[in-house]
């Protein structure tokens, strides 16, 4: 009975945009003609809740309406879901065109990075980030920058379980792990642990040289940020950055360098590469 009573109310939203001046008439009419034999009271019922407003909207996300509905084909028939203010949030929505999903970065276990994915829309690749997912007005901001257009939102709990449906279906890509922020930060904390510019003795700390000993390489942190700002890396503010390296096994020390007390941290030394490459020799000593 609520199938049926919910199908009949769907027609007769149909009935006031169609015929207004006859629309009563039609849902008794829709009513003999799919639902079978009724009673009257009951068709009198849907009347009566369709007679309170001046507009309803179909009840797309109820049975039997649901198995069957196709939004997108309906907002743009002259007697489908109406933009206006009732309707809205029944629209279409950019997520049915989206391609299944796919989960390009799984951050490393512990990591405060977030996982990213990639929405195929329109065939163009689209990336999302958790706040996007979770934050529609977001969502269409990103696509209004990479598409140029705007799109209306639908009602949060459709975007919820529509969100919901495409990640369930989600392929994953397993990126290494220097895909990911903390992995680009570990690669530039490497370069400058093992660059060229080197201390020799503790006391060059204070020139801004990371110095190494006994299997562990020390660093003032305002040093490494300023390293970090040459090569445009800003993925992460000081204190994540420190925390990180926390996780990571970095100690904090205080050592006395020239009569001054010098805060400094320390990593494991990374490996370095103790073979020189293989210079290829010319046995053709022909001109070219």
């Amino acid at each position: 009975t609520d199938n049926k009573n919910s199908a009949l109310f769907s027609m007769g939203v149909y009935a006031k945009r169609k015929f207004p001046e006859e629309w009563e008439e039609k849902i008794f009419d829709y009513n003999n003609r799919f639902m079978g034999p009724g009673t009257y009271a009951e068709v009198q019922g849907i009347i009566r809740s369709l007679t309170k407003k001046q507009t309803y909207v179909y009840k797309c996300n109820d049975q039997p309406i649901c198995g069957v509905c196709n939004k997108k084909e309906c907002f743009k028939r002259p007697f489908g879901i109406a933009p206006d203010k009732e309707a809205k949030g029944n629209g279409p929505c950019i997520l049915d065109d989206v391609d299944r999903p796919v989960k390009c970065y799984v951050p490393p276990e512990g990591s405060d990075d977030e996982p990213q994915w990639v929405f195929k829309i329109a065939g163009k690749m689209f990336d999302v980030s958790v706040d996007m997912i979770r934050d529609q007005q977001k969502f269409l901001r990103e696509y209004l920058k990479k598409f140029h257009r705007m799109v209306l939102p639908i009602k949060e709990p459709r975007w919820v379980d529509m969100i919901n449906d495409l990640l369930s279906e989600q392929d994953i890509i397993e990126l290494p792990p220097d895909a990911g922020p903390e992995g680009q930060l570990f690669l530039h904390i490497e370069q400058f642990c093992t660059g060229k510019v080197q201390a020799k003795a503790q006391e060059e700390l204070l020139l801004g040289k990371p110095w190494t000993d006994e299997g562990r390489t020390y660093f003032r942190s305002k040093d490494l940020m300023k390293y970090l700002d040459q090569q445009h890396f800003r993925e992460f503010k000081e204190k994540a950055l420190w925390a990180i390296l926390r996780r990571k096994g970095a100690k904090h020390h205080k050592p006395m360098i020239k009569g001054r007390c010098i805060g400094c941290w320390s990593i494991d030394q990374f490996a370095r590469q103790t073979e020189d490459f293989i210079q290829p020799t010319m046995t053709n000593t022909e001109a070219f």
